[in-house]
């Protein structure tokens, strides 16, 4: 029995370094790539907070220990390419940790099937290549999994008091880390029900989580002037009387979505684990207090279920990195019907159930692999002429001048000078030229401007003149972007 269970470490030592090597080589590729709107945005407060150079684009409605942590980086000189190398490391310790969660709830084989699953899952894989929240969320996530698991199976006193520090720490890095602590929550009360209370194992990892999240609040009260700004201003949460679809469509959006986070094999495997855990739940609820696989299968369950559902009936619009915490849960679940199929198929020929399993996962992963490939590649270049922008307006300005654009929060991070959005109407935009007296004013067809401001410079011969282009193609016959001096400011 022990020298299995090292099979199965030594088969995760592989595919570990599988994965990091695979993500040691996009971030070879990417480290340099433009960067989109929402990572600008982290990386200006990050700037702004590290040199005092202009902050505007930033929305101070997010979680800002991304923007703290990198502004250290920044100030050592090593910038956001340690931010990315560090998403790559937080990738691969997700999976670890997705093998040691596996190996507790269930067991180490179907931890095994989790890891090679998620070595090549794409929004692992792309967004680690990105400087956005999604990948230490994960990371959050699984590790408050991990501990809780350790805490409620294991009776681990400390990884009880470290559950909450850990999801307030990462509800710091992204709010929506906390859904975690719902998931807990709900399958706690199941569970321990009157007992519950009495364990104060809880009591103190609160007291712990609240000391480790205040010097956050306490800078939300400073900068913002409540501590709670952040979490009542949040635009993309459903609100009475907006003017977005019913959720719905949100819920459909993601249920359509769904086989493309992996493909339509994996979907259906995953679908028969959901399927088998309900039943046994459903069959055996009586013996939720006692019984160690149906507490498991219901924790997997809420896991799957509970950010689903947030993301899919409070959150105003789909993306389809938002529901990305749920998918260790999702790994492990479809390993839950690999190895009831394994066990079946075994019953006629070991060698036989071995060999399905493994050519299954093999092409899950290398489907998934080339996936993820295809995605990154796509988007390697993506608002390049924007990057490009933003340098040039540096090097050929001074701190104190300003811009107007569609793309505000990359301009100011490339540029390091205050920018402004293009207004929708023309008046407005009259009145911010006349207020701030922006010396460029950049268009490009990455963020899209009103329709009006592409033909303001033509109609506007004595108050504008194009600098510099920047092009999509190689043979500079599709623009990408032009920067306009403003001469008659």
């Amino acid at each position: 029995m022990n020298s299995r269970l090292e099979i199965y470490d030594w088969i995760v030592v592989v595919i570990l370094l599988l994965a990091f090597a695979v993500r040691l080589n996009y971030f070879l590729i990417t480290k340099d790539q433009p960067l989109w709107w929402d990572e600008a945005e982290y990386m200006v407060k990050a700037k702004s907070l590290a040199f005092g150079t202009p902050e505007t684009g930033w929305y101070k409605s997010r979680p800002v220990l991304l923007p703290f942590f990198a502004a250290g980086l920044f100030k050592l000189g090593i910038g956001e390419a340690a931010v990315r190398f560090l998403w790559v490391v937080l990738s691969t310790a997700s999976l670890i940790l997705l093998y040691r969660t596996g190996a507790l709830l269930v067991s180490k084989r179907i931890g095994v099937y989790a890891v090679a699953l998620g070595s090549a899952f794409y929004i692992d894989l792309f967004y680690s290549m990105r400087l956005l929240v999604d990948v230490p969320q994960v990371f959050f996530v699984v590790l408050a999994a991990y501990l809780f698991v350790r805490a409620v199976y294991r009776n681990s006193t400390y990884s009880a008091w470290a559950l909450l520090p850990v999801i307030f720490l990462g509800t710091a890095m992204r709010f929506t880390v906390g859904i975690f602590f719902l998931v807990a929550a709900a399958f706690l009360v199941v569970i321990e029900r009157d007992a519950l209370w009495k364990d104060k194992r809880w009591f103190v990892s609160l007291i712990l989580g609240v000391a480790v999240f205040l010097p956050f609040l306490i800078y939300y009260g400073a900068a913002y002037g409540s501590p709670f700004f952040p979490f009542v201003s949040q635009d993309v949460l459903r609100t009475a009387g907006k003017a977005v679809v019913g959720p719905g469509h949100i819920l459909i959006d993601y249920l359509l979505f769904f086989p493309n986070y992996t493909n339509i094999f994996v979907t259906l495997v995953f679908l028969a684990g959901f399927a088998l855990a309900v039943a046994v739940l459903v069959r055996h609820v009586g013996d939720l207090a006692t019984d160690r696989t149906i507490q498991s299968d219901l924790l997997l369950l809420l896991w799957t279920i509970v950010p689903f559902l947030f993301f899919s009936l409070v959150v105003d619009h789909f993306e389809d990195r938002y529901i990305a915490m749920i998918f260790p849960a999702v790994f492990l679940l479809t390993g839950l019907a690999l190895d009831a199929g394994y066990e079946y198929l075994k019953r006629f020929n070991v060698p036989a159930a071995v060999a399905a399993v493994t050519l299954f996962l093999i092409y899950a992963a290398v489907s998934m692999a080339l996936h993820s490939d295809v995605v990154i590649a796509d988007k390697l270049d993506s608002f390049a002429a924007v990057q490009d922008a933003g340098l040039w307006i540096k090097a050929h300005s001074r701190p104190e001048d300003s811009v107007i654009t569609s793309s505000v929060p990359q301009n100011t991070y490339y540029s390091e000078r205050a920018s402004y959005a293009i207004p929708k109407q023309p008046e407005d935009f009259d009145r911010i030229v006349a207020q701030q007296k922006p010396k460029y004013l950049v268009l490009s067809l990455w963020e899209q401007s009103p329709p009006w401001v592409y033909g303001w410079p033509a109609a506007n011969p004595g108050t504008v003149n194009a600098v510099a282009v920047f092009f999509f193609d190689e043979e500079r016959k599709r623009p990408a972007a032009i920067i306009y001096s403003l001469t008659n400011r």
